[in-house]
């Protein structure tokens, strides 16, 4: 039976699966930290549970619309990934631990997919390094402790990349049809887990046209294509994402009512993610801290600038095939990185784990960019040689931040300071018991606010916004993130009343007659 396993490649996919999931939940804690984006997420799975999606969307429109600025949050997500994290909200509601399997098994797709593509184009030996780049990486490792959708977008991403191997060269796995509805609903679905799935379809016309091209020169236009229409592959996503889009809307081009296509937002943001680039490839402890490799800001910046110059030569090679008589099977590869690139670039806001996605897309044009130095030079080996040791590098970089974490996982067990925290749990107990359904919470996570209590709730940063808009505030003491913090001195001139109030939280009952009165500032 071991043999059997071991010989299989469809079982060792499946164990190496099981293995990187359990590996990832070694590194999670209770509860769930502040964000909070998640908490919309989770809202709108309840939603699709409690049948109440409608409802959803009113109380977020009403806070986005009257919280002190509207940019914080769309009016919902796209719907993908709260149905996926639906069967567990119906089963358990609100079970973090339950809920963080989601994203950690969409990076388990995203390392899976990445050595399943990767093994066809490079050695066993990069591809497994390139495959541990993603396993091993503290970043990723410590998302998957947080319920959001990145990581299963970079799944999702991975998975249509290895689809699209399979229909340019002619490999489906399955019926002509099945294949065209497998590749184009896999793209919807992208689509619709975060906009940056808009860019697997220019990878799927670059696709396309390859595929077109190898048919044409290899006579399996002419009765002997065995794979799906390219046709049937764009009704298929494109119907699916329409469908989608109909049954449950969301925004998808603009997401929080800014500006969503604008290229003056590229040069700022180049210059903000150097540094969480650097990060993800083991050359940066995060923040301002310098990019170095053993100590050495110069060999750090070296490695880098070396590996992000061969994956510009991969980059390049996949796009002037296109001119080739015979296009490179993997050209969309390139594609597809500069899609989610230019719109992760584009945005008007930023996050690092925005790069999720790029980091195996770059990996693979990385993979393709020493390959065709290798082509080149004829030195294919040294090029390959090559690779390991910068990937071994980005390795090496990485493990010691991977090990801290993991020991200290092992050594200490706390609730994050969130939602799950008992003080805040005894805030959204008291809001319950307090206040009416239809009341007004100024709080500074207004969604996770809305998500445990039911009540309608806004982001303040003024006085005279609070007593304009909200009927209670909640304020975190000693804080002025998102709020606006107050004495009991400057309350009473405000005619604010403390009715409740632990060792974290106060909860004011904000006066009724809605004047701002003097003094408010």
């Amino acid at each position: 039976m071991i043999r059997f396993l071991v010989a299989n490649q469809r079982w060792r996919l499946w164990l190496l699966a099981a293995a990187v999931m359990w590996f990832a939940t070694r590194f999670h804690e209770n509860g769930h930290g502040w964000g909070d984006d998640f908490a919309l997420y989770v809202n709108q799975a309840r939603g699709l549970v409690w049948g109440n999606t409608g409802d959803v969307t009113a109380d977020m429109q009403f806070s986005v619309a009257n919280s002190a600025y509207s940019t914080f949050s769309p009016i919902a997500y796209p719907w993908v990934f709260p149905v996926l994290l639906m069967p567990i909200v119906a089963v358990a509601d609100i079970d973090w631990s339950l809920l963080k399997l989601v994203p950690t098994a969409g990076f388990t797709l995203t390392a899976v997919a990445l050595l399943v593509i990767a093994r066809r184009v490079t050695s066993r030996r990069n591809a497994a390094l390139a495959t541990l780049l993603i396993v091993v990486n503290p970043v990723l490792l410590g998302f998957t402790d947080m319920v959001l959708s990145d990581l299963v977008f970079s799944g999702i991403v991975m998975l249509s990349i290895y689809l699209l191997d399979r229909w340019v060269e002619h490999r489906p796995f399955a019926s002509d049809a099945r294949m065209a509805m497998a590749l184009g609903v896999v793209i919807a679905l992208a689509i619709h887990t975060r906009r940056e799935g808009l860019a697997l379809l220019p990878a799927l016309a670059a696709a396309q046209f390859i595929r077109a091209r190898r048919s044409t020169r290899q006579g399996v236009a002419s009765g002997h294509d065995k794979g799906p229409k390219a046709r049937s592959v764009w009704i298929w996503a494109l119907g699916s994402a329409f469908t989608i889009q109909v049954l449950l809307p969301a925004p998808i081009l603009n997401s929080t009512g800014t500006s969503a296509l604008d290229l003056e937002n590229i040069t700022f943001n180049v210059k903000w993610y150097v540094n969480s680039f650097a990060q993800l490839f083991g050359f940066n402890d995060g923040g301002d801290a310098p990019i170095e490799f053993l100590n050495s800001v110069t060999a750090g910046q070296t490695v880098l600038i070396l590996i992000t110059l061969v994956t510009a030569i991969g980059i390049i090679d996949g796009l002037a095939s296109f001119f080739w008589r015979e296009p490179k099977t993997t050209a969309h590869h390139s594609i597809a990185l500069i899609a989610v690139t230019m719109i992760v670039l584009i945005a008007p806001f930023r996050e690092q784990r925005y790069l999720f996605t790029v980091l195996p897309l770059f990996l693979l044009n990385t993979i393709h960019g020493a390959k065709a130095l290798g082509r080149l030079y004829r030195l294919d080996r040294t090029f390959d040689w090559g690779l390991t040791i910068a990937l071994t590098c980005s390795l090496i970089g990485n493990l010691p931040p991977t090990v801290a974490s993991l020991d200290y996982h092992r050594e200490y067990e706390y609730t994050h300071w969130g939602p799950a925290d008992p003080s805040v749990i005894e805030l959204f107990d008291a809001v319950e018991r307090i206040t009416d359904q239809r009341d007004v919470v100024v709080f500074f996570q207004a969604r996770s606010m809305n998500l445990n209590t039911g009540r309608l709730s806004i982001q303040g940063n003024s006085e005279s916004m609070m007593v304009e808009r909200g009927d209670w505030y909640a304020m975190e003491r000693n804080s002025d993130y998102i709020q606006t913090p107050l004495t009991p001195e400057r309350a009473e001139e405000l005619r604010f009343v403390s009715v409740w109030e632990n060792d974290r939280f106060i909860l004011w009952k904000i006066p009724s007659d809605r004047h701002t009165g003097s003094g408010i500032g």
